[in-house]
């Protein structure tokens, strides 16, 4: 009885905190880079309109860059609060927004933490009771680089619960970019993140944008609901050619999520397409198949930008896909299989971070995520 009373409260929130918008809805980061307020926006799935729900106090340009939007188990969102450039990582932190559905949301500082720096991927563990944050403070700018990789956080108290992924990780650097980098896996404390280099290929045709060093997807294991600390990591697979069996070398590596069936779809940038990472039954890789080839949908050849999501109330793929003009995306869906592009929402300034309305962690929360873990256990 216990449990079902459980499973109605929080099915009574995600009613709630959706009621204005169909399901399928998405909220989504615009980053002002000229000096005006970051937002938090919805697009509603049937209308295909854009409403605003909250603004961050502009600034200069370049003063914050907001990025990596998370839903917590009491229905905040949480929203990394990154200085760009790095010139004083001090005023980095994680920031929390209560009844961002309301009409009056509230914002406080759930974390103030100089180690959050360039937050690219932000997602609440139910394991843990933590918040999982991923860190790409770059090189570009002479400043020191307080943190690289996935770290966490006490969500009740804010307080630094440990490294889950140091920078040094089997790799130089992890070295995240754009929105929505680290995603759930089936089972409970499974986390899956990328990194633009670390692989052991390098090509040198590419553009020394840092992608000239193969991409890496890794795997984290959280094992005790009562200490971040003890995980276990392991490269899931190198995009490096020879190690991938791709017929190309992928070191863009621009967002990521995790499909109905395990598998893992991710979205790539030189290549401008969207892959799946195909595990086998013990949850190791396999191989790699191609969902979507975007190749040529913007002038620059490389239409993929950076976030990808899974929606469960639509069962299709969300993502955000670059235009020709610099700073310009549109928010597009696509069948799981790679069919029925569509774009739902266009023009719109430097979009990261999709997140369904309500979040898919809504069913994490119940428990539910079991289900689909007993489709595969490692």
């Amino acid at each position: 009885m216990t449990r079902i009373a459980s499973i109605a409260a929080v099915l009574a929130f995600a009613g709630s905190a959706s009621a204005q918008f169909a399901p399928g809805s998405l909220l989504f980061i615009s980053d002002d880079r000229d000096g005006g307020a970051d937002s938090v926006n919805a697009l509603d799935y049937n209308s295909l309109s854009v409403t605003n729900l909250f603004n961050f106090a502009a600034g200069g340009q370049d003063v914050a860059r907001h990025g990596g939007l998370a839903q917590g188990p009491d229905g905040e969102f949480y929203v990394g609060n990154s200085p760009l450039p790095n010139l004083d990582p001090s005023t980095a932190s994680l920031e929390r927004l209560d009844g961002l559905f309301s009409g009056a949301p509230v914002q406080s500082t759930a974390v103030s933490a100089p180690s959050l720096q360039n937050t690219t991927g932000v997602i609440y563990d139910s394991f843990t009771d933590s918040l999982l944050v991923l860190n790409n403070p770059g090189s570009a700018f002479p400043v020191p680089r307080e943190f690289e990789g996935l770290q966490s956080y006490d969500r009740a108290t804010g307080a630094y619960d440990g490294l889950v992924v140091p920078e040094d990780f089997a790799m130089p650097g992890i070295g995240a970019v754009g929105g929505g980098l680290v995603a759930a896996g089936s089972n409970p404390g499974e986390y899956f993140f990328g990194s633009i280099n670390g692989g052991v290929g390098f090509d040198p045709t590419l553009p020394g944008d840092g992608s000239r060093t193969a991409s890496v997807i890794a795997r984290t294991q959280l094992n005790d609901p009562a200490n971040p600390l003890d995980d276990t990591t392991e490269v899931l697979v190198d995009l490096t050619p020879a190690d991938s069996g791709a017929d190309e070398f992928l070191g863009l590596l621009r967002g990521l999520a995790v499909l109905p069936n395990g598998n893992i779809a991710f979205l790539e940038g030189n290549s401008s397409r969207i892959w799946e990472v195909v595990l086998d039954g013990n949850g190791d890789f396999d191989s790699l198949n191609i969902i979507f080839d975007g190749d040529g949908i913007a002038g620059d050849d490389r239409a993929l930008g950076s976030g990808i999501i899974y929606n469960q109330f639509t069962d299709k793929l969300n993502y955000i896909e670059n235009t020709d003009t610099l700073g310009v995306f549109n928010i597009v869906e696509i069948n799981t299989d790679g069919t029925g592009r569509t774009i739902l929402a266009s023009g719109l300034t430097n979009v990261n971070s999709l997140v369904a309305i309500p979040a898919p962690a809504s069913a994490a929360l119940l428990g539910l995520g079991g289900l689909a873990a007993a489709r595969r256990r490692r």
